[in-house]
């Protein structure tokens, strides 16, 4: 009941409105029915018991000349509050012998017809205090468990305190009936009590029925309410990988007035995300996110939630597929260096090639190159082994891959040097005609290589074989010569090729150049 500004460190709810009538009770139901029979002839329309008790089943007829009392005040047109209690006690509890059952105990006056129970709220929380008493029948709103009050008999220096109990949660909720009342005096307790239940917040801790909302209730009582919404995704604090990541942004967004509401969506760093209660984006920039759900009703009353997320850059991934780790080499061979690079984050398409320029050879540390594809004379290195690393760079993190070559000296037969000249490592072919034979999809594709040898010089027909291996497979022969078009099947969504061009000389030396191709198509 504090007013505000009154120097005592304290103000109520109700204090701008309120005129207090205090009235003596026990505790005891005779005298709790003196003091509101009391308290009702000096005019009282709303009235707060900051008390209570556990009577238990077997004697709890004793509470009806009690029950009666408040719920005669109550048809009178007044308003009775009480605090649930401070056991964490779920005062609908029942016992039962079969089918048959019946509540452990009577709490008054919280469960008497006619009073509106209060429970407490946690602090800082929509949740329920531990120690305030609950029940889904019998307690019908939450309101703050503690609260800040000035001095009081046990405490007479003007000194601001915090007190909590249900006690306090009471006359909480009272006061926002009395802002409601004063909002429109010509409502009945019955619409004040109406618009306090209608107006209240909702909680996620299901044992919370509802809890005040002052604001929304006076505005209710004025003919209007400001709307209310809450971001129900994504979480707050959560983490996406942008381009993997479609982020979802949901909203619920309600009014008394207005059926419908527009709602609008903005990042603190991108603008304008999207509107409507459900909106989806994988495309947001780097870094941390305070986005915002703002509604406005018909009214010109505005809303907002806001969370906080952060959009991670995950590091691209590199893979060398042509030489394989532990590959000997002659000084006389050209040695094709080929390597695959993944960008998890890139749009629209997430996993992209990243730029040739983006990615860089070295051999024993020593640059080589940038692209995805280089070739190296082996005359350029010396014999014995050698370190050969891709690295890929997205321009802030990287990823590097290293495997071990060994160069010999020339033996009498060098081997020859082939080079797949098309498709390019890591190409992609939609799979868009079917073979009715083998009941599958394929793309048909065009493949390419040379060979030179350092006795034969350029070497053709059945020298140059194709070979395939699908998804990790078994080797299959595709055929021979420099050129061919092949089929390239695709028995799931999504489909690696690992594609070997042999090359083998008069002398039956032989080396392999290979590439890595992929086939989709759409399931």
């Amino acid at each position: 009941m504090g007013v505000p500004d009154n120097s005592w460190g304290g103000a109520g709810v109700a204090g701008p409105v309120a005129e207090p009538i205090l009235v003596f009770t026990l505790y005891d139901s005779f005298s709790s029915v003196l003091a509101i029979a009391r308290a009702a002839d000096e005019g009282a329309d709303i009235i707060n018991m900051s008390y209570g008790g556990r009577i238990p089943a077997i004697v709890a007829w004793a509470v009806r000349p009690f029950e009666r009392a408040t719920e005669a005040v109550r048809d009178s047109g007044v308003l009775l509050f009480a605090a649930a209690g401070n056991d964490g006690d779920n005062v609908d509890s029942e016992s039962c012998i079969g089918s048959l059952c019946w509540e452990e105990a009577w709490y008054r006056p919280c469960e008497n017809n006619g009073v509106i129970c209060v429970g407490g709220l946690d602090s800082d929380s929509t949740s329920r205090a531990a120690n305030s008493n609950h029940g889904s029948e019998s307690v019908d709103i939450f309101a703050p468990y503690c609260v800040w009050v000035g001095p009081d008999p046990a405490n007479p220096g003007n000194i601001a305190q915090e007190v909590c109990g249900t006690s306090m949660s009471s006359p909480y909720a009272a006061g926002v009936a009395a802002l409601i009342w004063a909002a429109d005096p010509s409502l009945s307790a019955g619409e004040v009590e109406d618009i306090l239940f209608e107006t209240a917040h909702s909680s996620p801790d299901t044992s919370v029925e509802r809890y005040v909302n002052a604001y929304d209730g006076v505005m209710m009582a004025m003919g209007t309410t400001a709307p209310q919404i809450s971001i129900t995704s994504p979480s707050d604090g959560s983490s996406h990988s942008r381009g993997l990541d479609n982020i979802a942004f949901r909203a619920d967004a309600s009014d008394v007035e207005d059926d419908t509401l527009a709602v609008s969506w903005t990042s603190s760093r991108d603008g304008e995300i999207g509107t409507g209660t459900e909106v989806f984006r994988r495309d947001l920039s780097f870094g941390t996110h305070t986005v915002t759900a703002a509604t406005t009703d018909s009214d010109g009353f505005s809303a907002s939630d806001s969370i906080t997320i952060t959009i991670v850059n995950d590091p691209p991934v590199v893979e060398i597929t042509n030489p394989e780790n532990g590959d000997e080499f002659y000084q006389a061979q050209t040695i094709n260096l080929r390597g695959l690079s993944r960008d998890p984050n890139t749009l629209p398409v997430p996993y992209a090639s990243l730029p040739d320029g983006q990615v860089e050879w070295r051999i024993d540390g020593t640059p080589r190159g940038a692209g995805h594809d280089r070739s190296v004379l082996g005359s350029t290195l010396s014999v014995g082994t050698h370190i050969i690393s891709f690295t890929g760079s997205d321009g802030a993190l990287e990823d590097t891959e290293s495997i071990t070559i060994t160069i010999n000296t020339n033996p009498a037969n060098v081997p020859p040097s082939p080079t797949i000249t098309s498709p390019a490592n890591g190409a992609s072919f939609e799979a868009d005609q079917f073979d009715d034979v083998v009941d599958m999809w394929y793309a048909e594709v065009t493949l390419a290589g040379t060979a030179t040898d350092f006795e034969d010089d350029d070497l053709s027909g059945s020298s140059l074989v194709w070979t395939n291996r699908i998804n990790g497979g078994a080797t299959q022969t595709l055929g021979t010569g420099a050129s061919r078009t092949v089929r390239l099947y695709a028995p799931e969504c999504s489909n690696t090729h690992q594609i070997t061009l042999t090359a083998t000389d008069s002398g039956g030396a032989s080396a392999t150049d290979t590439i890595t191709v992929y086939v989709w198509r759409v399931c």
